[in-house]
């Protein structure tokens, strides 16, 4: 166990969630056209619900014209996920790309967050901003080399490199 400014890490040789600001441009696009974008399912499942409670039709052109005003700011789901039985996504360990993330924009940039990968990497801790929700501590900085813990990354593919 490892006492640091971030807080208690528990099991350090176990791998934990890691959070990057340097995905490749490629992984970032895709993620934006091809990904999961669960903000646009969220405020879809509003708009369906609240015709429904208003006890109007929700019509396909209806449904059309809030599609093509609508500005997502994800979050986005990339990789390996499925859907369970629940409408609850989970991370798809069979997947064929070999990781399951996530892509948000916000106050802190462009951050890929690494939930599950065939790839690990040891690296620094975050700061306390993002910690595992089973308490475990930090999570993996994977933009900073160390060794204070072992973290999902992603693929090298997926990466920038200096050239980009």
């Amino acid at each position: 166990m490892k006492i640091t400014s971030a807080g208690i890490i528990r099991n350090e040789d176990q791998p934990r969630v890691g959070i990057t600001s340097r995905a490749s441009h490629d992984l970032i696009d895709e993620a934006i056209t091809q990904g999961i974008d669960l903000g646009y399912e969220s405020a879809l499942a509003e708009f369906l619900e609240f015709h429904k409670l208003a006890g109007v039709e929700a019509t396909e052109e209806k449904q059309q014209e809030w599609i093509d005003d609508f500005q997502s700011e994800g979050p986005y789901l990339i990789g390996d996920w499925i859907k369970n039985a629940e409408g609850l996504y989970e991370i798809d360990r069979n997947g064929a790309q070999g990781f399951s993330a996530s892509f948000s924009s916000g106050s802190f940039g462009d951050i890929v967050t690494v939930e599950w990968s065939k790839a690990v990497k040891r690296c620094q801790h975050t700061s306390p901003c993002f910690v595992m929700a089973d308490g475990s501590g930090p999570c993996g900085d994977l933009d900073t080399p160390g060794d204070s813990v072992l973290a999902f990354a992603l693929p090298d593919d997926c990466m920038q490199t200096e050239e980009d």
